[in-house]
């Protein structure tokens, strides 16, 4: 009897209640506590029920009520409680009781039933929390036998049916097998056909019924279905009156059928009827009510759908509103948010489409990003939502060319086809989706594979396109497009004529009056000019002309289609003399058209997009109207279709605003008429035949349009209202000169010249447009050009300004001053450039020789205009001002108005930019001007301002002086600005801010005058060609915010030039001058006169003044500056400090040189010419590093390996690592080198102070040298401050150094050398293709390691420094960090190549020079020479390479890498002594062997590190024995920190497992390198000579776990106490020579037997002794020696199965690779190949398995069967979400078994790449918030995936939590995280700590807290800050952390830090083992990477009895052991 029993049997007694009527009082009980609670909803009520409940069931045999009853009500009510809580304990129990109940019950009749349909019932539930499938079919097959067994005349059928239909729903909707659908109509409408039996039940069977129907028809679009769910939803509302609790589920279903049923009609009655009803349910439903946001988003869609149908925007604008109430009153785990996240991202992309506005569009793919994270992999919605975000992502890769939009897009819609079916509707469209972004990303990459799978699935979608279905125009034209791409790759005339035809096809299937025909017909004339190009059939450009003209009159189409087909029709009909006039036509009616896409909608960003896509037209269009001598309708088109952002700035602020103020409505009507024209039609418009009344609608609007114009132009006051100015207003603004438009196209180059009285066209025949690129493209000054330039660039840029005053300006000027004779005193022109003119420098062509007046400056005062519209803005700005000025009545000499004079002499550092210099001349800038102004002007100065400063006080200014830097910014013209700065609210430190072009423009001020913009980058517009017809900068942006004159300039200005023409330009105006008379001319001379005196004294340095010119505003270019009359460009600001030369002496030569130096340089000759030789060891009486006092040492009984074979060995032998051997030797060190090696030393023999130590028979080596490490240049662990690897300046760094960045307190120095590694070469990185010179150190830092002097210099392992040593670099680094398309390269090999063959070639030619100086200094002396000998620092050390006195070391991966290098070293006659990395110089030896010199370079290589970029994924752990077959040689290196370089030893070590001969594998690590860093006499061996660098080793040093006892630096042990571990005295390792037998693909076998295998280290116990293993079927049979088991195999067999024969074979479950992003991942810096980081977005691995690749193949061939994965956080080695147990051979997540574990535990980071962008402490408190609130859910989140759902179970104890983290603070953080959350729960959380490199300081508390620990690495090291506390192991700590940990009984694993491990984790296992002091057993190490990772996780692992097996020949704990066979549960086993 139970407590609970007990304590009612008391309660009973005492109230008088006998046993008999104690259960059915109970029940009663329950029964009100049911009805008391579904009154109040207080849970307390239900409580007692279930209470009372509970007590009946436990009186089994008495009451009047069955048992089986009780029971059934227990379960339901369980049930109900679940509903309200989430409780999975309820579920559970509730579960139990309904078995129970089940087995209560008879087997057959309804009470039967009645239990299996709750059973069903609350398997529902379960599926429901957890989501697995197998939930949902147990419930499936619990609800059918219920109403399998329910009588047919039963009312209770009914209700069985209707819940059975509801699951199979739920079914057909989580996998889409269309089988379930079926299956739930049928049962709904057998539900339906009983409802006579349970009325009560009408509306919601009706309801569920309709909602089946809906399914099926959306699956199969059949009419039928549709039409009788709308008839039985309204029967069942019929049947559910006003107040009924099913009729607002009944009014929703109808909502959802009406819009469908429009879909299908289109029927505006049925969408109008859809949304009052949706209207309806929003207004009935009270905002707490939970259904309301499922109301709230179908009112939004269906009006988003009313919008596509008749573009009334107030639709679409509430559809979005209304969708967005709905997903911001959920959180994620609702189960619908997903579906309205998608849907208010495709509204808000339906807005954008319309507006343009990227707001819009980067807001739709955050919400697709989010409605995809919230689905499931494989739900039926995932693959549309992951389309609709490809469409979006692909959207803005179109407008931003943002390559990872792309490449997102791309990945996003493979997944999307893939996850559909064949067969599917949808299939052809996304397939056509899929190859419109791969043939995008062709066209960026140029990857021809992109093509080729483009055109494969967009023809498949072809295929699966019917005849006559809406989208097979589309898929045939993107077909063509493709296509045609291919042929434009390949010229091959057959894609010509495809895509020709497949066009053809496309226009055929297109209706006339669609908006796609634009676009198609554009397509079709592009390809026909095409093949005209190619055959030259005149009827081809013909039949093209007439397509791109009828796509321009395409009134249904895009503004920005027609346009752009009309630009290409008026080139195509200008080139035909024939057709000229129908081009003028067109080209009007283009210039005509634009202000119909110019609406108020658009922000800058936007409107500059658009206005790109006009660009050039105009220009066209002039050359075609002056060739029909028209030059006035020439100039009216060229004013309207130029500047057209500025002029709308200028039209808002006269026109068009005062239109607003005196005709609001129309003016309104107008914008919203303006709008809908421009409004992008519905996306799937094609697929919709709702397009008829798009395009009708389209017509109606640009009717109204041209109507509203129309009425404006008769409103008085607005006659010309887009019309433009008449020609007599734009000659007004030339009343005080010439207006002079310079047109240069590739058709002709003119000038129109307009004047107050006359307008004229000039021919300019010799300004040819070819000519014109020639001088355009070359760089003057900036980034790139060297000092050493100038001279040649300033005598260029004279013969540049003479051609254009030769074939233009003269020409120009000769004409101006015959159009205005009279003006003094010269006249005034303002240059408007359009065309290939826009940046050319007018005002300053001609010839500059003192006295030439043939020059701009002789002859006119030069202003620049981008338009006459602005040039009357100006004036009408100039004339307002004046005004006000004469207005004032000063009282006495001072002119009007305030100066602000606004300074930066510092300016504070940029995000992600360097700190800009201090302007050191800013405040003698601001004395000088403020002192001319004194006492004329008031002045009012700002140091270091905000922008919110400034802004205020401009409105009071008539003169605004900055002197401060500018920003030009390239993307976004309109974020150019000046740079002030401002300090945020608490902080100290000053930030920049900036006064950008937007800020500025939008600004009105009425009384400015002048702005003085003494700021570089002020007039800049470096956007290009995309909008070459607009004027976007800082100038222009004071112009148009009312100063009517501007000054400012292009490039970084000198200081003292600065202030020179600043003070000049105000000292000539302000001198005497009135503010009122302040004219363009006044000023403009003023400036003119500033800049002529720079030209006087610097007459032959044009860069310094031609560009110092008077400007209105500035064409958006790079050579111009813009402003408003006038603006100097900085002509001054190209300036620099010249040197005076030295005075003349009496020791120097006739030829003005210094004979001391001459003399110096003769001597360098020598030096020059020197070949370095390697420096010699034996000979020498001492080591020059030898630090006196320190005593000698005797090395007793040592085991020696010399380092060499044995005398007498061949060449051959020795190359084969024969004659080696390992000998008995004392060693003798003195003097910093070993003097004696001999069997035997007396210590009588050797000085009396000398040390002896004993090896006791140790081994004793050479020091490690590691050929390839960053210690001290790339310092641990990695900070910013300490990090100097790479050197950023430029992809060609020769001249850097890496001593110069050597820290040598870097820790891991000391690290290494515990590692025996003695000496580095310590190189740059590999980020630059020339990264600069190297070094050789030795491991010897300051006084503890025997050096009395602390410095990089002391490190030198040569202080003679005979030899030099450089790296370099190929492949894919340089590309990433410095390539960047259109700026600067390399961005590609062939880049990267020319960047080495340039470099190479500057240093030949110094070399060539310096050769020639020092012969001609030989023959004549160096007194007669006329030059000193050529230096230059930059080329110095690669001249050094040149002259074979560098030895170089090249980083190279792939096969066209080395093979180009090699080409460089025998073009410029250079050797190369080793490639590094050299993941594939295995495969070419023979291109190794063509290497310069003759001696083929060495391959410094990783033992088995790869996959990490893609030129890393070819490549092969056996490559060092390949290319030790082919004869060349292998060294093992770190590349610390990549590999930690203490472990060396252990990459030769694995090189001798993977094949090399043992000797060679040593001497990879010791002779190989010497001798290549050509330390080949002193370092590497053992013998009297060399360098006293010697190991001592506890164990062989290629052994598992080797470790020094001590290590000798020149002759100085450099531990003063050791930790020596205890391990047993082994011999050294007998080489196997078996191992180089490599099997690197196995046979896979059903059937196998091996024999041999006498060591069993799996959880299998053999029968008898072990010696074989018998395998049928993939799985073990038998282990023993199954003498019978075997006769049975063999009798049983239907074919011979093999035996094979193992030497010492073992048997061990297969491992399990934790940790690592396999399966996530198969190449780890290439975003295409990866999973992803999925931030703070909460995922599933399950979700983003990607299978069957290298990285598997590779984990599996090594007996990693399984792997447990997580998704990473931010990098790798982070993990964030649910992680996956899968097995590692499957092909994909759909074979059978392949996920073994769906979510295995919870992840979390908190570590050095885990932070994100905030702090640690917020990451920790958020996971605390989390796991708080998980606990405090009362029922189950909705959504089953949901993080919310997953922190549930961690709290209750069902998920383990696995937090990632090295820190020990953050560890013992979490640790009280964990506490804090146990203490409020009853099942404590299941923690595992993942990485752990501190976890032993905390361990004891881990083991208290029962918290597990996966290592990973198992050896960590110093890499990060968090890491820094971690332990080496001997001979510096005493143990790891696994020794710590397993100490402090932690339960402990093995992970994996980087994928390559994979094939070393029972190696991994073999370290913990051998060097664990007896810790640990062999299986208990092996445990480590297997079943302690089960264990901790608590899942049950895949073992040997289910097919997971490996068998070894030889200890897998061993370094020769190797993988006979491995099976990983698949019914086969891969055999070696």
């Amino acid at each position: 009897m139970d407590a609970l029993q007990l304590q009612i049997q008391r309660m009973a007694l005492a109230a008088g209640i006998g046993d008999d009527d104690l259960p059915d009082v109970l029940v009663s009980c329950a029964v009100e506590g049911l009805r008391q609670y579904k009154l109040s909803g207080n849970m307390s009520h239900l409580n007692t029920a279930v209470n009372c409940a509970r007590g009946s069931v436990r009186f089994r045999n008495s009451g009047d009520m069955s048992l089986q009853h009780r029971l059934y009500n227990l379960g339901g009510l369980l049930l109900l409680r679940h509903e309200g809580t989430g409780s999975m304990s309820d579920l559970i129990e509730a579960i139990a009781a309904a078995r129970d109940s089940l087995d209560c019950t008879p087997e057959d009749g309804p009470d039967r039933a009645m239990s299996l349909d709750l059973l069903g019932s609350l398997f529902e539930k379960l599926y429901d929390m957890s989501g697995d499938v197998a939930d949902l079919d147990e419930a499936i097959q619990k609800s059918r036998r219920a109403a399998e067994m329910m009588p047919q005349n039963h009312g209770g059928r009914c209700t069985c049916l209707g819940n059975l239909g509801t699951k199979l729903r739920k079914h057909f909707v989580r996998t889409g097998d269309d089988a379930f659908l079926e299956e739930a109509i049928l049962v709904a409408r057998q539900a339906v056909a009983l409802l006579p039996l349970n009325p009560q039940g009408r509306s919601s069977c009706l309801n569920g019924f309709g909602i089946s129907l809906l399914a099926r028809f959306e699956r199969h679009s059949q009419a039928a279905d549709l039409e009788e769910a709308i008839v039985a939803i309204r029967e069942a509302l019929d049947s559910a009156p006003t107040g009924h609790p099913e009729r607002v589920h009944c009014l929703n279903t109808l909502a959802i059928l009406l819009g469908f049923q429009f879909e299908r009609t289109k029927d505006a009655a049925d969408l109008n009827e859809a949304i009052d009803v949706a209207r309806q349910l929003v207004n009935s439903a009270p905002p707490d009510h939970p259904k309301r946001p499922t109301y709230l988003d179908n009112l939004g869609t269906k009006l988003c759908r009313r919008y596509e149908q008749t573009g009334q925007i107030a639709d679409l604008n509430e559809g979005i509103g209304l969708t967005r109430e709905a997903v911001e009153s959920t959180e994620d785990g609702y189960p619908d948010r997903a579906i309205w996240l998608s849907n208010l991202g495709n509204m808000l992309f339906d807005r954008y489409e319309r507006e343009n506005r990227m707001a819009d569009l980067d807001e739709a793919i955050r919400l697709a990003r989010h409605a995809v994270s919230l689905t499931p992999g494989g739900h039926a919605d995932r693959a549309a939502w992951l389309n609709n975000l490809g469409v979006k992502l692909e959207e803005r890769y179109k407008r931003t060319r943002q390559i990872a939009d792309l490449e997102e897009a791309i990945v996003v819609t493979r997944e999307t086809v893939n996850l559909t079916q064949h067969g599917h509707n949808d299939r052809a469209p996304w397939l056509n989706n899929l190859g419109n972004k791969l043939e995008m990303r062709f066209d960026h990459s140029h990857q021809v594979g992109d093509l080729e799978e483009a055109i494969e699935v967009t023809r498949e979608a072809v295929d699966l396109t019917p005849e006559g279905h809406s989208t097979r125009a589309g898929h045939l034209s993107n077909l063509a497009s493709k296509v045609y791409s291919r042929y434009g790759l390949l010229d091959t005339m057959p894609d010509l004529e495809e895509a020709i035809s497949l066009t053809r096809q496309a226009l055929d299937c297109t209706p006339a009056d669609h908006p796609s025909m634009t676009p198609r017909l554009f397509q079709l004339g592009d390809m026909l000019e095409q093949r005209f190009h190619q055959t030259h059939r005149g009827a081809d450009m013909t039949e093209g002309a007439s397509y791109f003209l009828q796509a321009w009159q395409c009134q249904t189409a895009l503004p920005v289609y027609r346009i752009r087909a009309a630009a290409r029709c008026v080139r195509v009909l200008a080139s035909n003399p024939y057709t000229t006039n129908a081009a003028i036509l067109v080209g009007k009616q283009v210039i005509d058209f634009l202000p119909a896409v110019n609406t108020k909608l658009l922000d800058r960003d936007d409107e500059q997009f658009v206005m790109s896509t006009f660009s050039g037209i105009a220009a066209d269009l002039c050359a075609l109207l002056l060739d029909a001598n028209r030059p006035v309708d020439a100039l009216e088109y060229l004013e309207k279709g130029r500047a057209v952002i500025i002029g709308k700035i200028v039209d808002a602020r006269s026109d068009l605003s005062s239109l607003l103020k005196q005709c609001p409505d129309l003016a309104q009507r107008y914008e919203a008429l303006s709008d809908q024209v421009s409004a992008q039609p519905a996306r799937n418009a094609e697929a919709d035949p709702f397009w008829m009344r798009a395009v009708e609608r389209r017509r109606q609007v640009a009717a109204e349009l041209d109507a509203c114009i129309l009425e404006i132009r008769q409103t008085p006051g607005h006659e010309r209202f887009l019309l433009g100015q008449t020609v007599s207003e734009m000659q007004a603004c030339a009343v005080r000169g010439v207006i002079v438009f310079v047109n240069v196209t590739s058709r002709s180059s003119d000038a129109i010249l307009v004047s107050a009285g006359d307008i004229k066209a000039l021919r300019l025949p010799r300004l040819l447009a070819n000519d014109a690129r020639t001088w355009l493209r070359k760089k003057w000054m900036g980034p790139g050009v060297g000092r050493g330039e100038r001279a040649a660039k300033n005598r260029e840029y004279l013969d540049y300004l003479a051609w254009l005053w030769d074939v233009c300006v003269k020409q120009v000027v000769d004409e101006a001053g015959n159009m205005v004779p009279d003006q003094k005193p010269l006249p005034r022109v303002w240059w408007v450039g359009t065309g290939l003119a826009a940046s050319m420098p007018f005002h300053a062509a001609g010839t500059h020789s003192p006295g030439s007046l043939d020059n701009a400056y002789s002859r006119v005062i030069s202003s620049y205009s981008p338009s006459i519209k602005a040039l009357d803005h100006s004036q009408r700005r100039e004339m307002a001002a004046a005004a006000t000025a004469a207005a004032t009545d000063a009282a006495d000499d001072k002119l009007h108005g305030l100066m602000l004079v606004i300074t930066m002499p510092s300016t504070p550092q940029g995000a992600n930019q360097k700190k800009p210099a201090n302007l050191r001349g800013v405040e003698e800038e601001k004395t000088q001007v403020t002192t001319i102004a004194n006492g004329r002007m008031d002045v009012q100065h700002l140091n270091l301002p905000s922008v919110d400063d400034v802004v205020d006080k401009l409105p009071r200014c008539s003169i605004a002086h900055f002197a401060c830097h500018g920003t030009n910014d390239r993307a976004d013209p309109s974020n150019s600005g000046l740079i002030l700065q401002k300090k945020p609210i608490g902080k100290d430190e000053a930030e920049q801010d900036r006064l950008t072009v937007r800020r500025i423009s939008e600004l009105s001020l009425a009384g400015a005058q002048i702005a003085y913009l003494s700021a570089c980058s002020t007039a800049e517009n470096e956007s290009g060609g995309w909008l070459s017809d607009e004027v976007i900068h800082v100038v222009s942006g004071f112009q148009v915010a009312g100063f009517p004159h501007v000054v400012g300039c292009l490039w970084s200005s000198v200081d003292h030039a600065c202030v020179s023409v600043a003070s000049e330009f105000y000292r000539l105006l302000l001198s005497g001058g009135d503010a009122a008379k302040w004219s363009g001319v006044e000023v403009a001379g003023a400036v003119q006169a500033a800049v002529l005196a720079l030209r006087e004294e610097y007459r032959d340095m044009p860069l310094f003044w031609a560009h110092g010119c008077c400007r209105d505003l500035n064409r958006s270019d790079i050579q111009a500056a813009l402003g408003l009359d006038p603006m100097l460009w900085s002509s001054w600001a190209q300036w620099r400090h010249i040197s005076s030369p030295a005075p003349p002496s009496a020791d120097i030569t006739a030829h003005g040189l210094s004979i001391k130096r001459l003399q110096e340089d003769l001597a360098t000759c020598s030096k020059l010419r020197k070949k370095p030789e390697d420096p010699i060891g034996p000979g020498r009486d001492r080591n020059a590093r030898y630090i006196d006092g320190h005593a000698p040492t005797l090395i007793k009984n040592a085991t020696l390996w010399i380092g060499e074979p044995v005398e007498g060995t061949s060449a051959e032998d020795a190359r084969k690592g024969k004659g080696y051997q390992w000998i008995i030797s004392d060693v003798y060190l003195e003097y910093g080198l070993i003097q004696r090696v001999e069997a035997s030393i007396a210590a009588s023999s050797v000085a009396k102070n000398a040390i002896v130590f004993d090896a006791q028979g140790r081994q004793l080596t050479a020091g490690i040298i590691d050929m390839h490490s960053h210690a001290g240049v790339g310092s641990l662990p990695s900070l910013v401050g300490n990090e100097d690897s790479n050197e950023g300046a430029s992809d060609i760094t020769p001249y850097i150094r890496s001593i110069d960045g050597i820290q040598v307190d870097d820790h891991q120095i000391q690290v290494i050398k515990s590692g025996g590694v003695t000496t580095s070469l310590i190189l740059p990185g590999s980020a630059n293709n020339m990264g600069g010179e190297a070094y050789v150190i030795k491991h010897a830092v300051g006084k503890p390691d025997g050096r009395n002097a602390t410095g990089a210099a002391d490190l030198l392992a040569d202080p003679d420094r005979n030899w030099r040593f450089m790296k370099m670099a190929c492949g894919e680094n340089a590309k990433r960090v410095y390539g960047k398309w259109g700026e600067h390269g390399p961005t590609s090999r062939m880049g990267e190549s020319w960047e080495f063959r340039h470099a190479f070639e500057q240093a030949a030619q110094v070399v060539r020079d310096q050769d020639d100086w020092c012969d001609n200094a030989a023959a004549v002396g160096v007194e007669n020479v006329k030059g000193y000998l050529p230096q230059e620092i930059r080329w110095e050390s690669l001249g050094a390479l040149l002259r074979d006195q560098v030895r170089l070391n090249t980083h190279c991966y792939t096969v066209p890498d080395l093979e180009a290098f090699i080409d460089h070293t025998n073009e410029f006659k250079f050797k190369i002594r080793a490639f590094h990395h050299a993941h594939q110089t295995y495969l070419v030896p023979d291109i190794l062997k063509r290497a310069y010199g003759g001696v083929p370079p060495a391959s410094a290589i990783f033992a088995d590190n790869m996959y990490y970029k893609a030129e890393a994924y070819v490549g092969s752990e056996y490559a060092g024995k390949y290319l030790y077959d082919n004869g060349l040689e292998t060294i093992y290196v770190s590349d610390n920190p990549v590999i930690n370089a203490q472990h060396v030893v252990f990459e030769a070590a694995r090189g001798y497992r993977y094949g090399l001969p043992y000797h060679v594998a040593l001497a990879a690590v010791t002779t190989a390198p010497a001798e290549r860093l050509g330390f080949g006499k002193r370092l590497g061996k053992v013998k009297p000579g060399f360098d006293a660098d010697i190991v001592v080793w506890d164990s062989d040093p290629l052994s598992v776990g080797a470790a020094p006892v001590q290590v000798w630096i020149d002759g100085t042990a450099q531990f003063e106490s050791p930790v020596v571990l205890k391990k047993p005295a082994d011999e050294p390792i007998v080489p196997d020579e078996n191992l180089s037998q490599i099997v690197e693909e196995p046979t896979l076998m059903d059937d196998v037997v091996f024999t041999g295998v006498s060591n069993i280290l799996a959880d299998i116990s053999p029968a008898g002794a072990p010696g074989r293993v018998l395998i049928s079927t993939g799985r073990i049979t038998c282990v023993g020696a199954c003498d019978a088991e075997l006769e049975a195999m063999k009798a049983a067999a239907k074919s011979k199965f093999p035996i094979v024969n193992l030497r010492n074979g073992y048997l061990s479950g297969s491992f399990t690779g934790f940790g690592g992003t396999i399966g996530l991942n198969a190449i780890d810096m290439e975003v295409g190949t990866d999973n992803g980081d999925d931030g703070d977005t909460f995922s599933r691995a399950e979700d983003g398995l990607q299978l069957d690749d290298r990285k598997l193949h590779v984990a599996y061939r090594y007996g990693v069967t399984k792997a447990i994965s997580a998704p990473k956080y931010g990098g790798e080695a982070t993990h964030h979400g649910t992680s996956a147990g899968f097995l590692t051979g499957s092909t994909t997540v759909l074979d059978n078994g392949t996920v073994f574990a769906s979510d295995v535990a919870v992840h979390y980071t908190f570590a050095h790449a885990g932070r994100g962008d905030g702090t640690v402490s917020a990451s920790i408190g958020t996971l605390r918030r989390k796991l708080f609130e998980a606990a405090a859910l009362k029922e189950a989140p909705a959504n089953a995936y949901s993080e919310s759902a997953f922190l549930q179970k961690v709290v209750n104890g069902s998920l383990p939590l696995a937090v990632t983290a090295h820190s020990a603070d953050i560890i013992a953080s979490v640790l009280k995280v964990k506490a804090a959350v146990d203490a409020s729960t009853k099942s404590p959380i299941r923690l595992v700590i993942v990485g752990g490199a501190e976890s032993w300081l905390v361990a004891d508390q881990l083991a208290a807290a029962d918290v597990s620990v996966i290592l990973a690495p198992l050896l960590s090291y110093r890499v990060t800050w968090e890491e820094r506390r971690a332990l080496t192991g001997a001979p510096l700590t005493n143990g790891t952390a696994i020794d710590k940990l397993l100490d402090a009984g932690v339960e402990v694993a093995i992970g994996l830090e980087g994928d390559s491990q994979t094939r070393n984790l029972a190696l991994a296992a073999g370290i913990a083992y051998k060097n664990g002091e007896g810790r640990l057993s062999e299986k208990r190490a092996l445990n480590l990477v297997s079943a302690n990772l089960y264990k901790i996780f608590g899942i049950k692992e895949p073992g040997v009895r289910e097919g997971h097996f490996v068998i070894h020949e030889g200890n897998p704990l061993e370094i020769g052991s190797r993988v006979k066979a491995v099976a990983g549960g698949k019914g086969q086993v891969s055999v070696f």
